[in-house]
């Protein structure tokens, strides 16, 4: 199972890394250039290089495989990670164990990295087009280490002992300051990359609107299902299709070029229920391009979709009514609403029960089983692929998390677990709450 880590705990373990590697880079330099260890001594321009080259080629590469945003990219840039860690491994013992290190064997393996880096750059394409960018540049950076390793092969190895670094002397100076404007580049384009990646919230801006599912095309349709496709299986196009034509309306997300990132189907029903009215919004099939995970345009036009169908009939209660068969959905509902159902935090109020029970039953038939809670189909309905269902290993520890599994055992084959929650400005969580009443006030 691939260990995924939000943004959040990326940055954390970025300037964590950042901070330890400092510290590494000045115990070595002192080492160094007081004669403990082989190599002779290291000019501050070329600690600089070293360190820069050591966080391009192992520290982001490893953040980003874990980055649960970004599918193909993980998978993409730990080979690249791969790569570099049997080159870290060879390099160091043949460095200071065997002392038998020559600058041909860094020549040739960054004359491979090269060309590797190009052809996961490929790979990758439009998809996350700062990635790309990247592999590009770390293309690049071979290409320099490898100018660098033959002024070293040149200029600097002598038969009188293991040379490994540029000693801060005269006549390299030149080549010393080449490499602390390279250093002084690469920096600049860091932070921009760094920027882009775990602070920009316009990296992948989408656009969101609500549509009558009757007016969608079948150019549009394709795409939906092919997206669908991409991480659910189980369900085939005729299923999809059917399903998807018994919505009323459909929450598209489209990039630039109108392409289809995202979607969310819904279906708004009225009850009676113990004599009382009440209203449900039904979430279908739901999905966001990975690329593009954390971009809250959906969150907010689902929001103000709501309020508006709450403006149409104020006191008559409004429920958001899914099924959940992802853990990630489930623990979406705490920093949605105050209270939902069901919850480990407390018991389902027998008045909830009853309306959970209408709506599964109304909308599932013999398929919702109101003993458990879930709805289970005879024929698969679609499920998670495995590479979307795993769970981070810190996320196992996490009450709403033991709760789902405990609730929804059968999850990874496509088992879902009915959920309610009132949408209304005393139940909306803050995060919610505002385009909820933009929505109110709209009609």
């Amino acid at each position: 199972m691939w260990i995924c880590a939000s943004k959040k705990t990326i940055r954390g373990s970025l300037w964590g890394v950042l901070l330890t590697l400092i510290i590494i880079a000045t115990v070595f330099y002192n080492l160094q250039n007081n004669g403990r260890l082989p190599g002779g001594n290291i000019a501050l321009p070329k600690l600089f290089w070293l360190e820069t080259v050591i966080f391009c080629w192992y520290v982001i590469p490893l953040l980003l495989s874990f980055d649960a945003r970004f599918h193909k990219a993980r998978i993409i840039m730990g080979l690249f990670l791969l790569n570099m860690t049997f080159r870290a491994i060879i390099e160091l013992l043949m460095m200071y164990v065997t002392h038998n290190w020559h600058p041909y064997y860094g020549i040739g393996h960054d004359i491979f990295s090269i060309f590797l880096s190009l052809g996961l750059a490929s790979q990758l394409r439009s998809t996350t087009p700062f990635v790309t960018t990247y592999l590009i540049i770390m293309a690049l950076l071979f290409a320099i280490e490898t100018k660098f390793a033959l002024y070293m092969l040149q200029n600097v190895q002598h038969d009188s002992g293991v040379v490994y670094y540029v000693p801060a002397e005269k006549s390299h100076q030149r080549i010393l300051e080449r490499t602390a404007f390279t250093v002084l580049v690469m920096q600049f384009y860091l932070i921009i990359f760094i920027w882009k990646w775990l602070y920009s919230n316009t990296m992948n801006k989408l656009r969101a609107v609500v549509v009558d599912v009757n007016t969608l095309s079948e150019k549009q349709r394709k795409m939906m299902y092919i997206l669908y496709t991409s991480y659910y299986a189980g369900c085939d196009k005729d299923l999809f299709y059917n399903d998807l034509s018994d919505k009323q309306w459909a929450i598209i997300l489209s990039d630039k070029n109108d392409i289809i990132r995202g979607f969310s189907t819904l279906f708004v029903s009225e009850y009676e229920i113990n004599h009382k009215a009440v209203r449900s919004v039904f979430s279908g099939d739901t999905i966001i391009q990975h690329e593009y995970w954390g971009d809250q345009s959906l969150t907010r036009t689902w929001c103000r979709f709501a309020g508006e169908l709450k403006a149409q009939q104020p006191d008559v209660p409004l429920y958001w009514f899914l099924i959940v068969k992802g853990q990630r959905t489930y623990r979406y509902l705490r920093i949605f609403s105050k209270k939902f159902y069901p919850t480990y935090s407390s018991q389902t109020p027998k008045e909830i029960k009853q309306i959970m029970a209408q709506f599964g039953q109304t909308r599932f038939g013999n398929n919702y089983h109101a003993d458990t809670g879930l709805v289970q189909f005879n024929q698969s309905h679609g499920y998670l692929k495995q590479e979307w269902s795993g769970i981070e290993t810190k996320s196992l520890s996490n009450k709403d998390v033991t709760f789902f599994l405990q609730q929804n055992p059968g999850y990874q084959k496509g088992d879902e677990l009915v959920c309610l929650t009132e949408l209304s400005e005393n139940n909306l969580q803050r995060f919610a709450l505002g385009e909820f009443r933009e929505g109110l006030n709209s009609v």
